[in-house]
């Protein structure tokens, strides 16, 4: 098990369950986990609460109130094997959101991180620069070229049609999944109604509540306020943290990402000390 993934299960972990037994709710983020690997979560999860969907989470947060203790899962990017994670979620009753990042949808083209060996340090060269310079680097780099071995990377709008007439809900991930803070006001606005259009069209419906998950959460108080400006009703990011806390901002939420694809599975973890160490805190 590589560090990232012992750093996922020891304090990631702990969190998300003092969170529930301090009764708060909590946004789970996950990207492209196996169907088996979510269901071993889910499981998990479902031992120390129940699962709420985001609209209703939202709607009780900006009315006032402080929505229902449990988790409220997410998954971003739209990965064309999402469409495998449907029967784990309708299983355990569970109403997720998906945010999708649109360069991707009915294309076979991958976004930018998504058939490269080391992501990370791609990210890291890519952060800094200007919008259209990385537009020009991810194109003339190649990373954006259809992979010989795959025949998609993305969903395509039938596949998204299908996902919402299963409950769940469809959010904004960007267009090319940029790195906002170091985008203008007028670029962060394009990159949101770029893809707010094409996911409407997709649908075939205007009534797409405006619900953004920030890429790689990077976002700054410029950005924020662009998303008010364009009438977001929340955004999330990727600061672990509850639902609950005081002076909540609808447009920076915390979120707590759950991306450890080398999880040990259910009935590994649950006889694990994390797992009893969690659950006697937690009872």
């Amino acid at each position: 098990m590589n560090s990232l993934a012992k750093r996922s299960l020891h304090t990631v972990w702990p969190l998300v369950m003092r969170l529930s037994r301090h009764r708060k709710p909590c946004v789970i983020g996950l990207h492209n986990p196996r169907p088996e690997n979510l269901d071993a979560i889910l499981r998990t999860l479902s031992d120390f609460g129940c699962f709420v969907p985001y609209e209703r989470m939202a709607d009780e947060l900006l009315t006032g109130k402080t929505p229902p203790p449990g988790f409220v899962v997410t998954f971003d990017d739209g990965y064309a094997e999402n469409m495998d994670l449907l029967e784990v979620l309708a299983n355990h009753r569970c109403q997720a959101m998906f945010f999708v990042s649109t360069a991707t949808l009915d294309r076979p083209n991958p976004l930018w991180f998504m058939n490269t060996p080391d992501p990370e340090r791609l990210k890291a060269r890519l952060r800094q620069l200007p919008y259209h310079a990385f537009l020009s680097e991810i194109e003339e780099s190649g990373l954006t070229k259809r992979a010989p071995n795959r025949d998609r990377f993305g969903l395509t709008t039938a596949e998204l049609r299908t996902i919402r007439s299963h409950g769940h809900g469809i959010g904004i991930h960007t267009h090319n999944h940029v790195f906002l803070s170091s985008l203008s006001p007028a670029d962060v606005e394009e990159e949101i109604q770029t893809c707010s259009k094409l996911l409407r069209d997709a649908l075939a419906s205007n009534d797409l509540p405006l619900h953004v998950a920030y890429p790689d959460g990077n976002h700054d108080a410029q950005v924020v306020q662009t998303m008010l400006s364009l009438g977001a009703l929340t955004a999330v990011t990727t600061n672990p943290g509850s639902l609950a806390e005081a002076r909540l901002n609808p447009l920076a939420l915390p979120r707590v990402m759950l991306d450890d694809d080398e999880y040990p599975g259910y009935a590994a973890f649950k006889t694990g000390s994390i797992y009893k160490r969690m659950k006697r805190q937690h009872i």
